[in-house]
């Protein structure tokens, strides 16, 4: 059995784990729990689950001699990074208005304005697990804590990305730059995606080996070089929205015609001449399919696919440079979770 197919055989017990909660409190119906459990099983688990399988490739990078009941215990840490990613996505695509996730249609356009309701629940299931099945042990205050500030500096990247556009949702092109766009990316993306997952398993680990005193040190050593992926994998992300072929990418790319504070878009910003920003200003933000390829024309004659291939090669190359110099924790991992996203095309 594969480690995926592993990690997916726990999926449905934690589904269950929620479910004889719902049954505990009084007023939750039958017809409420089903739902629920519909919602769960339609959004947690259809995704590449590269997150929730990071965590526990690297508790057991730490802990190499973990028994099966321990493995099991980071792949139910690994699966509520997962519920953290269903929540963010479910919230994100209300947001955008988006079309399709994860190659089946959002959420939002299944059951409507419930969907913002059961985002909120998705979260609350995280800390549901968490005091399941880690109340009991040292490093659950380090977990909980974990996941309420990674959770919210998620949701203040959000907040700069919204903070692009006016109150009738027009672009705020005085913000569009590199910096700022780099600000919401860290935030947004970076920490939830790539620092979480592996500083989830180093706690793990550690409080495994009785050795939660080195956790800060560690996790201040393996941070860099974690945020820099985050960068660069959300910086493909945008370039994919563009690019990529939508069921090869499993959704709909919408950047151009939502008016997205974008890689492709930012960079354009910086080398165009006065008439190429004027036409980009023109066409941008318009969910009109000329004004779209007016847009990814200018986007050619600039050549940002050449310079985007340039950029991912040089940020892979630090990335490399930046885990060769780390001790605390095995490089392989690390090396492992780069080569997840180099050159990836969804």
């Amino acid at each position: 059995m594969s480690e995926r197919e592993e990690f997916m055989g726990v999926f449905d017990d934690l589904v269950e784990d929620v479910v004889n909660l719902l049954s505990k409190i009084t007023d939750v119906t039958e017809e409420a729990s089903n739902y629920i459990k519909e919602m769960m099983k339609y959004n947690v688990p259809n995704g590449k689950l590269n997150r929730g399988l990071t965590v526990v490739s690297t508790y057991l990078g730490i802990y190499p001699k973990a028994t099966k009941e321990e493995k099991r215990k980071a792949q139910i840490l690994g699966w509520c990074v997962e519920w953290l990613q269903a929540f963010l996505l479910v919230a994100d695509d209300i947001m955008d208005q988006s079309l399709t996730r994860r190659g089946q249609p959002c959420w939002y356009r299944k059951v409507g304005s419930k969907a913002l309701n059961d985002g909120f629940t998705l979260e609350n299931c995280i800390y549901q697990l968490l005091d399941l099945h880690f109340g009991s042990l040292k490093c659950y205050p380090r977990l909980f804590k974990i996941f309420i500030d990674v959770s919210f500096k998620t949701e203040l990247g959000q907040t700069l990305d919204l903070s692009s556009v006016d109150e009738n949702d027009k672009p705020i092109y005085s913000k569009f730059s590199k910096e700022f766009y780099f600000n919401i990316v860290r935030l947004k993306t970076a920490h939830y995606s790539f620092y979480l997952p592996v500083a989830l398993g180093v706690i793990l680990g550690l409080d495994s080996l009785n050795k939660l005193d080195q956790l800060d040190s560690v996790l201040e050593e393996v941070c860099p070089s974690l945020i820099k992926m985050g960068e660069i994998f959300q910086v493909q992300d945008d370039y994919l929205d563009v690019y990529a072929d939508p069921e090869t990418l499993g959704k709909i790319g919408t950047d151009i015609q939502d008016g997205k504070c974008s890689w492709p878009f930012v960079t354009a910003l910086e080398i165009a001449t006065e008439e190429q920003k004027e036409s980009l200003f023109k066409n941008y933000a318009k969910n009109d399919p000329q004004c779209i390829k007016k847009v990814k024309e200018i986007f050619k004659d600039l050549k940002i696919t050449e310079l985007f291939l340039a950029y991912e090669e040089k940020i892979f190359n630090e990335i490399t440079e930046m885990i060769n110099s780390i001790q605390s924790v095995d490089q392989q991992i690390l090396n492992y979770l780069k080569s997840k996203i180099f050159k990836r095309k969804k």
